[in-house]
Parts: structure tokens; sequence; C-alpha cells
């Protein structure tokens, strides 16, 4: 007669711990992975709401001393460009292209009425005051994208 070799419990028993350990394991990096990328998602919330926050500050500067400021708004521009690449989803992404925008148009108006009042020849008085009226314009764009979004309507 021959006897069969039954596995020992023994054995049994530490795979159960081995899987056991392995999903411990694993959920705790999880956790982490999870735990981080909340906290990048925070992190750059606080960095878009700064960066909206010197948009609008930086908005007066344009109205009071024009072109001058152009340097600081191209500046106010490639951070939002930055921010839009780090963004941490989608929703947040779109976010910061709603910023972008109004000011890579902004530095755009500002640099060319610089040009126009550094250009020879001298501008004309209808020259600088359509130049000027676009930077309104722009301005008035920026403003609008720093509005925080309404809610929409009421649920009837």
């Amino acid at each position: 007669s021959t006897v069969e070799d039954e596995p020992s419990t023994s054995s049994r028993a530490w795979g159960w711990i081995a899987l056991a350990v392995g999903l411990a394991v694993a959920s705790l990096v999880g956790l982490l992975l999870w735990r981080r990328q909340r906290a990048h998602a925070a992190s750059w919330s606080t960095q878009l709401t700064d960066l909206s926050r010197r948009s609008l500050v930086a908005l007066d500067a344009v109205l009071s001393e024009g072109s001058v400021v152009t340097g600081q708004i191209q500046a106010l521009a490639a951070e939002a460009r930055s921010l839009e690449a780090q963004a941490p989803d989608d929703s947040s992404r779109a976010d910061a292209t709603r910023l972008l925008g109004p000011l890579d148009e902004l530095a755009g108006a500002l640099e060319t009425d610089r040009a126009l009042r550094l250009g020879s020849p001298p501008p004309s008085a209808e020259q600088l005051s359509y130049s000027t009226a676009v930077i309104h314009q722009h301005v008035e764009a920026l403003q609008a994208a720093l509005q925080p979004p309404s809610p929409g309507p009421p649920p009837v």
C-alpha cells in the first residue's frame, strides 16, 4: 500500500500569510500614492489661486502704467503655461488654460503697444488710441477669466 502525501497545513498557512502581507503592502502603497497625488493637487490649486491674485493686481499696473509692465505680464503667462503643463487632472488643466489664454493675449497686445510707442516714426494719436483700446479689451477679457465661475441654474 502507498501513503499519499497530503500538503501540510503549515505550508497552506504560510501561503495565506504571504497573501495577506502582499495585500497589506499593496494597500499601503496605494494609500501613499493617493495621498501624494492629493497633496500635489492641493499645492497646484494654491499656486493657481496665487497666480490669479497676482494677475488681478497686475491688471491695475497695466491700466496705470501701460506697456511698461509687459515683462511682468509675460512672466505671469509663462507661470500659467507651467501650471497648465503640471495640472493634476483635466479640470485643473482647463482652469489654467482659461487663465493662460487671456494672459498671452494681453502680453501680445502690450508688446505690440510697446513696439508702436518706441518705433520710428512716432505713432499717430489714432494709432495710440487704437492700441490703448485693444489693451483695454484684453484687460476686460482677463478680468472675466479671473472671475469665479458662476454656479449653474438652480434645480427646478
